[in-house]
C-alpha cells in the first residue's frame, strides 16, 4: 500500500480547515447576523424618521422609548402615542427664550397631527399628535406660529401624515406670550376629517402677587368626569373643604362670596368676571393656602362674587402650574 505523501496530507488538512471555517461562518451569519440586519433596518428607518429632518423630544405626556416599527411601504405600523411631540432642528436655537404653555383638546372623532411652523420661513418648528377625545399640552417659546392640522384614520409617518386624510390650515396665527396660557379646542362640525373648527382662548399663566411658583406635593392626581362633562376634584381653601370643577377657560379660580367669607378671604380688589349670564362685578382676593388632592399651594389668587352660586371653578392660575393629560374620562395632573 502506498503511503500518502506529506504534501498531499498537508493540503487535505488545509482544505478541511477551510471547509470548517466556511461552515462556522455560515452558522454565525444565519443565526446571528441575518436577524440583526433586519433589526438594523428597522432601527435605521426609525432613526431617519426622527433625525433625518426631525429630532425626538421627550414629550410632556408620553415618551417614546421603543423603536418605531415600520412596514414595507415605509409607514409606521401604529399611531404615535397621544401627546407625542417632535421638535425640528430650528427649535433648538430658541431654548433660551421665554416659554409658555399651549393646551390643545381634540374633540373630533379623528386623530390629529398639529404642525407648528415659523411664519417667516414656513419651516416646521414642532408637531404634536393628539388622539380623538383627548388632550395634551406643549411648552413653546413666546412667538407667533402658523398652524395646520392633519386628520385621518390611516397613519403613515411624519413626512406623509395620514393616507387619504385632510389638511386644514388654521384661520389665524397661534400667538404664544410668556405671561399667558393659550388654549385650543379642535371641534367637529361634520363627520369628515376636514370638518374642523378652531376655538382659541387665553388665560393668565402668571398671576401677579405673592403666589408661590411651585405647588407642594408628589405623585399624580386623577380627576374623574362627572355629570355635565366636567372634571371634579376635592380640595380646600384656608382649610375649608371645597369641591372644584375644572374650567380651563377660567383665568382665575372662582368661588362664591359666602364661601370666601367663610374661608377668611376678605381682601377685595375690584374684578369683573364673564359668566354665562353676562359680566358680573366681584372681588379678587388671596387665599393663604389652597389644596387640590395631595397638592398644596400658597397665596393663591381667587375671585368671588354673588352671582356664582354653589359652583366653584378651578381656573388656569392653578391648573396651569400642572402638566395636564386627558385620556377618556380621566384627567391626570402632575407637577412639571
Amino acid at each position: 500500500m502506498t503511503e500518502p505523501t506529506p504534501k498531499k496530507s498537508a493540503l487535505s488538512g488545509a482544505l478541511k480547515l477551510v471547509v470548517l471555517f466556511l461552515m462556522i461562518g455560515f452558522w454565525v451569519w444565519f443565526f446571528e447576523w441575518a436577524p440583526m440586519m433586519d433589526l438594523s433596518t428597522r432601527f435605521s428607518h426609525a432613526f431617519e424618521r426622527l433625525t433625518g429632518k426631525v429630532t425626538n423630544l421627550a414629550p410632556q405626556s408620553t415618551e417614546l422609548s421603543a423603536p418605531v416599527m415600520v412596514n414595507a411601504d415605509g409607514c409606521e405600523s401604529s399611531l404615535p402615542p397621544n401627546g407625542s411631540q417632535f421638535s425640528y432642528p430650528q427649535a433648538k436655537h430658541q431654548q433660551n427664550k421665554l416659554h409658555s404653555r399651549f393646551y390643545v383638546s381634540n374633540e373630533h372623532i379623528f386623530p390629529m397631527l398639529l404642525i407648528l411652523s415659523d411664519p417667516a420661513t414656513a419651516e416646521r418648528f414642532k408637531v404634536v399628535m393628539v388622539h380623538p377625545r383627548q388632550s395634551s399640552q406643549v411648552q413653546l417659546p413666546a412667538a407667533n406660529y402658523d398652524l395646520k392640522v392633519q386628520a385621518g384614520l390611516s397613519w403613515c409617518n411624519l413626512s406623509k401624515g395620514f393616507i387619504n386624510g385632510a389638511e386644514v390650515i388654521a384661520p389665524q396665527a397661534l400667538e404664544i406670550k410668556g405671561a399667558e396660557v393659550a388654549n385650543l379646542r379642535l371641534m367637529p362640525f361634520g363627520d369628515a376629517p376636514a370638518d374642523i373648527m378652531f376655538s382659541y382662548s387665553k388665560s393668565l399663566g402668571v398671576i401677579e402677587g405673592r403666589q408661590d411658583q411651585r405647588p407642594e406635593g408628589v405623585g399624580m392626581l386623577n380627576l374623574q368626569r362627572v355629570v355635565g362633562g366636567h372634571y371634579a376634584v376635592e380640595g380646600s381653601i384656608n382649610q375649608v373643604p371645597i369641591n372644584f370643577l375644572v374650567d380651563t377657560g377660567a383665568t382665575i379660580t372662582a368661588v362664591s362670596s359666602d364661601f370666601a367669607k367663610h374661608a377668611g378671604v376678605t381682601d377685595c380688589e375690584p374684578y369683573k368676571a364673564q359668566t354665562a349670564n353676562g359680566v358680573i362685578n366681584g372681588c379678587l382676593g388671596t387665599a393663604r393656602e389652597m389644596t387640590i388632592g395631595q397638592f398644596r399651594l400658597k397665596n393663591v389668587k381667587v375671585s368671588y362674587s354673588n352671582g356664582l352660586g354653589n359652583t366653584f371653578l378651578l381656573g388656569m392660575n392653578v391648573i396651569g402650574q400642572f402638566r395636564m393629560e386627558q385620556q377618556g374620562d380621566v384627567m391626570r395632573l402632575t407637577l412639571h
